[in-house]
C-alpha cells in the first residue's frame, strides 16, 4: 500500500462535488469495536444532516466488519483493508472523502452534544476559514473528566509550539484543499503527526477558534503526553518552523525540561499508587488480625 502523506508527496483527490456534505468525519480504528461503537452513535445523533461518516477499518478481527455490514445508515460509508498504522489510514480516509471540511474523530471520541456540527456549519459559512478547532476534554473510558480541557483560547503559532497538546485534532476542522496543501499527516513526525498538520496549518492560516467544549477525547490515544513524545515534538517543530542552529538549541533545552518534568509527575504518580495500595493491604490485614483475635 502506499505510504500516503509522505514528505512532499501529493494525495490522491476525489474532486469535492458541489452536492457533497459540508463535513466528512473520518474515523480509523483497528480492533476497538466498543469505542468505535460509541463514535457511530455520537455522529449519528448531530443534529446537522449535511455531513458523512467515512470509517477506515484496519482489518479488524474483533466483529468490526461484521458490525458495519449490519448497519444501513445512509451519511456511513466504510472500508476495511490493512493498513500500514493510523496516520497513513488517516490519509488514505482524507484521499476518499467527499466533504467540504475534515473532522478526524477517533475511535472512543465523542462530540459533546447532538447540535456541534450545526454550530460548526454555522460559524465556518461566517468566516470561511480555512481550519477552526473548538476546545476538547479528556475523559476516561467510563467518561469521566481526568484533564483540564484543551484548546487556545486565542491563536498564536508560539502558544501552539510550546503548550504541550494545545489543540486536540480531533476538535478541529480542516477544508479539504487546505490539508492537502498542507501535505496531510507528514510519516516523518512519527507519533506526533497531527501535532506536525496543525503546527504548519498555524503558519499557513490563522484558524477561528470557538470558545466551547465540544469534543471528549478519550485518554490513550498515540500522541498522548509522554516522555518521549517531547523529542519527537522537538523535531518537528525545528522542521515546520524551520528554526537555525540557536533556535534548535533553545528548543531541546525546553525539550529536555519538559521530558524531566513528565518523567517526575510519573513516577510521582507511581509512587503514590503504590503507597495507596500499600495502606489498604496494611488496613486489611490489621482488620484480618483484629477479626482473629
Amino acid at each position: 500500500m502506499p505510504r500516503f502523506g509522505a514528505r512532499n508527496s501529493k494525495l490522491p483527490r476525489l474532486p469535492v462535488m458541489s452536492d457533497g456534505p459540508r463535513f466528512t468525519v473520518i474515523t480509523v480504528v483497528r480492533n476497538a469495536l466498543d469505542d468505535l461503537a460509541t463514535t457511530r452513535a455520537s455522529v449519528a445523533l448531530q443534529d446537522f444532516a449535511d455531513r458523512e461518516h467515512l470509517i477506515v477499518d484496519g482489518a479488524s478481527t474483533d466483529g468490526t466488519v461484521e458490525w458495519l455490514r449490519g448497519l444501513a445508515d445512509p451519511d456511513l460509508r466504510w472500508v476495511s483493508e490493512p493498513d500500514d498504522g493510523i496516520y497513513p489510514a488517516m490519509n488514505k480516509a482524507a484521499s476518499m472523502a467527499r466533504g467540504m471540511y475534515l473532522i478526524f474523530l477517533n475511535a472512543g471520541d465523542t462530540f459533546r452534544g447532538s447540535d456541534v456540527l450545526s454550530r460548526w456549519a454555522r460559524q465556518s459559512s461566517r468566516s470561511g476559514a480555512r481550519w477552526q478547532y473548538a476546545r476538547a476534554i479528556v475523559v476516561d473510558a467510563q467518561r469521566r473528566p481526568i484533564r483540564p480541557d484543551y484548546g487556545l483560547r486565542v491563536y498564536s503559532t508560539f502558544k501552539h509550539a510550546y503548550a504541550r497538546a494545545a489543540i486536540n485534532h480531533q476538535a478541529v476542522a480542516m477544508r479539504r484543499e487546505f490539508f492537502d496543501e498542507l501535505g496531510g499527516f507528514d510519516l516523518q513526525h512519527g507519533n506526533v503527526a497531527d501535532y506536525g498538520l496543525l503546527l504548519k496549518a498555524g503558519a499557513r492560516a490563522q484558524p477561528i477558534t470557538l470558545d466551547t467544549v465540544d469534543i471528549e477525547y478519550l485518554d490513550g490515544g498515540l500522541s498522548a503526553v509522554n516522555p518521549r513524545s517531547q523529542w519527537e515534538k522537538h523535531k518537528t517543530r525545528c522542521d515546520v518552523l524551520q528554526y537555525g542552529l540557536l533556535k534548535r538549541n533553545l528548543d531541546r533545552a525546553f525539550a529536555l525540561v519538559q521530558h524531566g518534568e513528565i518523567r517526575a509527575r510519573q513516577m510521582a504518580k507511581r509512587l503514590l499508587m503504590a503507597t495507596s495500595a500499600s495502606g489498604w493491604m496494611h488496613r486489611r490485614a490489621g482488620r484480618r488480625l483484629g477479626r482473629s483475635a
